[in-house]
């Protein structure tokens, strides 16, 4: 898809944020639209961008809750992806200090990949 259409997507969303903050939308009308654009905006951006960074996952709570909308997340596939590893091994190191329970389990957690 073409950037213009990601263009119009973001427009739409950013009128829908305009239109609830001024009473226009419900906020039921306003919860589907958003769930609407979540879905579809990761789907523009990976058409966009190729093989670039962009959505191919959705996210969410192990109780099936949704995140916060707001949030950024990014996602490492251990098992097969060796530059994945090392960066959980740089973020362990990272972190030692300040959790090294978290830091020394996910190092663990690395070694059963290799």
């Amino acid at each position: 898809m073409s950037r213009k259409l990601v263009t119009m997507v973001n427009s739409l969303a950013n009128m829908l944020i305009d239109a609830a903050s001024k009473g226009y939308v419900s906020g039921n009308d306003l919860d589907f639209a958003n769930e609407c654009l979540d879905k579809v905006i990761p789907l523009l951006d990976h058409e966009v961008t190729e093989k670039g960074l962009y959505g191919k996952y959705y996210i969410q709570h192990a109780d099936g809750t949704p995140v916060d909308k707001k949030a950024a997340y990014f996602v490492l596939r251990l098992d097969t992806d060796p530059h994945a590893r090392k960066a959980v091994e740089r973020y362990a190191t990272s972190i030692f200090d300040e959790n090294p329970l978290l830091a020394n389990s996910l190092m663990e957690w690395v070694k059963g990949f290799k």
